[in-house]
């Protein structure tokens, strides 16, 4: 899954890679409401691409082609960007000092039980979802349940975060 990112960090456009040509629409701001929901006229556009099977992020650097209108990598209402090629770094989201925490069922109808087996430290832990809008945050002490009944169906994101420590997941609330 490749996402673009406004330079808050909210997710305002992605799309699913497969073996094709793909397309990716980007959404602006509403100037109508006071909560940033997507790209202001002229912010960077910042990309990354998340491999589930992995859980692995990866921040995409992007060459746009010059012979598209928008080729300065700038967010344009009613723009038109070409990539014409992109380089991968890790960003290390899949980190082996969390492996005593799992989350079960999964997927499920919105209730999640995390587990902690044999970990000390406190972790922190914040939900978004699929447009990275924060749902909810807290603190992960010991095992407990989570509550996204009250979310719409699909897919959320939960970062852990601890000394030192990252971890995402996804979750599927069906």
């Amino acid at each position: 899954v490749i996402g673009a990112f406004t330079n808050g960090g909210l997710c305002a456009g992605m799309t699913i890679v497969d073996a094709n040509t793909m397309g990716m629409s980007l959404f602006a701001d509403d100037i109508s409401t006071s909560d940033v929901d997507g790209f202001a006229e002229g912010e960077a556009l910042n990309f990354r691409v998340f491999r589930p099977s992995t859980s692995e992020e990866h921040t995409l650097e992007v060459t746009f082609n010059t012979q598209s209108p928008n080729y300065d990598g700038l967010f344009a209402t009613n723009g038109l960007s070409v990539v014409d090629n992109f380089t991968m770094s890790i960003t290390g989201i899949n980190n082996l000092s969390l492996n005593g925490l799992s989350i079960y069922p999964n997927p499920s109808n919105g209730f999640f039980n995390i587990a902690i087996n044999g970990m000390d430290n406190n972790i922190d832990y914040v939900i978004t979802n699929a447009q990275g809008q924060q749902v909810i945050n807290g603190k992960l002490l010991n095992s407990q349940e989570i509550d996204l009944s009250a979310q719409p169906k699909g897919i959320y994101f939960i970062k852990f975060t601890g000394d030192n420590v990252l971890r995402i997941e996804k979750v599927v609330v069906k």
